[in-house]
């Protein structure tokens, strides 16, 4: 388990991206034949950019990025010592990445810009040793 918390302070804190809250956190089993993981992560929007304000964009508009939660899964099968399968699937529930733009005064209901739709990615494969 990982829990981060950022606090940026200072003239120049606005010039960073980060995300305030985020953690991380998973379960694994290890057998001789057979392992698997299952991880999460969540969190708050990333921050990415200060927007440059304009007609339509209000001073001190930031865009923000989220991910979260997610959640991966791989897993293992051992044949033998030198033959085995794996799997690994990432972002297992399909959660859209959710991008925002707002400021203080910006209304929650104008906040979303763009959501994309990536859906899991998912890779299998044989690995051997010869």
């Amino acid at each position: 388990m990982n829990y981060t918390r950022i606090h940026a302070s200072g003239p120049d804190a606005s010039n960073f991206s980060y995300s305030p809250v985020r953690i991380n956190y998973g379960v694994g089993y290890y057998g001789k034949k057979f392992s698997a993981n299952l991880n999460v992560a969540d969190g708050d929007p990333t921050r990415t950019e200060l927007r440059s304000a304009n007609a339509s964009t209000p001073a001190n508009t930031y865009r923000y990025t989220q991910e979260y939660p997610r959640i991966d899964l791989s897993a293992e099968y051992n044949f033998t010592r030198r033959l085995g399968v794996y799997t690994s699937i990432r972002n297992l529930t399909g959660q859209p990445q959710r991008r925002y733009e707002y400021n203080e005064s910006t209304p929650t209901y104008a906040r979303p810009q763009q959501y994309l739709y990536a859906g899991a990615q998912i890779s299998a494969g044989i690995k051997g040793e010869w």
